[in-house]
């Protein structure tokens, strides 16, 4: 399957949000984002993609953060936190932030993702640095 079809995969999972996840779901989910090229390319869909996107790409990665065995949660936590701080929702960002590193503080995407926030780099700049990196 290719990435375009796994995020695609992933997306019809986000979709079901408003049914309620089932474990499977949720696992399915997180075996496909530890592809970092399905997570890097569903992080640009989510923070530059259309609203809705963005909205089910985040419930669906904060529920995975909140109920994925501690070991699994990295990835989505990452990707919650950086929707949320580009939508300016800086508080939902630093707790999800926090959840990825506590994770596993060797995640290398929430290590940049956590320098970044240190640095004060504004929200839309967050957003074109994810658009130019998955145009290269």
């Amino acid at each position: 399957m290719s990435t375009l079809e796994q995020v695609a995969t992933i997306l019809d999972v986000a979709v079901k949000y408003e049914e309620g996840f089932s474990e499977s779901d949720l696992t399915s989910v997180s075996n496909l984002l530890e592809n970092t090229q399905v997570r890097d390319e569903l992080l640009g869909v989510a923070v530059n993609g259309d609203d809705r996107s963005g909205a089910l790409i985040g419930n669906l990665c904060q529920t995975m953060a909140e109920s994925l065995p501690a070991e699994r949660i990295a990835p989505p936590a990452t990707i919650a936190s950086i929707i949320a701080y580009t939508w300016g929702l800086g508080d939902a960002s630093a707790e999800f932030l926090s959840l990825a590193l506590t994770a596993d503080e060797d995640y290398r995407l929430a290590d940049l993702f956590a320098q970044m926030v240190k640095a004060s780099v504004p929200p839309d700049v967050v957003k074109n640095l994810i658009g130019v990196a998955l145009s290269e």
